[in-house]
């Protein structure tokens, strides 16, 4: 460990701070002696945070194993926001209320073509997944926050387990 530790001290190299919950492995979930290690850390060069100075490392925990993945997202330069570009999301299919918005915007107006119906069709449906909140990405973010915080209260494990299985449920449905 001591020739590892040099060796980064010797190529300088500088550790990426690290994003959400601070440990990356658990042991012992179920037991009365949790024990929570950060095995993975990122390393990078000066001349690196100089060539990309918008980065993020991020621990993306995992319901399913015991060890979470990190990610390094880099971004050469700050991103324009542009226009939001329709995404179908296929849970809404899950939803009772689906066919009848479709409907409604499909029948609008009867002496348009079919794509001016799709783009009618695609603004009444995220205007619909905005008010009734099926954003997915924005419900695991909250749920992962939510573990986070739990994780460094030390709370009970019966909790992370239970919101564990919300996240897999969750991530579920984005999948479908």
């Amino acid at each position: 460990m001591e020739g590892f530790r040099s060796c980064i001290v010797d190529c300088q190299l500088i550790e990426v701070p690290l994003v959400g919950f601070g440990f990356t492995w658990e042991w012992g979930r179920d037991s009365d002696s949790l024990v929570l290690e950060r095995l993975d850390r990122a390393f990078v060069a000066a001349d690196w945070l100089n060539s990309f100075p918008c980065h993020k490392l991020f621990n993306l925990v995992s319901s399913y194993s015991d060890h979470s993945s990190i990610k390094l997202f880099v971004s050469a330069v700050f991103l324009v926001k542009r226009a939001h570009r329709f995404k179908f999301e296929n849970t809404w299919l899950l939803n009772n209320d689906f066919l009848e918005v479709v409907s409604c915007a499909w029948s609008q107006d009867r002496n348009v073509g079919v794509l001016a119906k799709i783009c009618a069709c695609s603004a009444t449906l995220t205007d619909w997944q905005n008010s009734q909140d099926h954003n997915f990405t924005y419900q695991i973010a909250i749920l992962k926050k939510r573990i986070d915080v739990a994780h460094q209260a030390k709370v009970d494990d019966v909790l992370i387990v239970r919101l564990k299985s919300e996240l897999s449920a969750l991530l579920a449905q984005e999948v479908i």
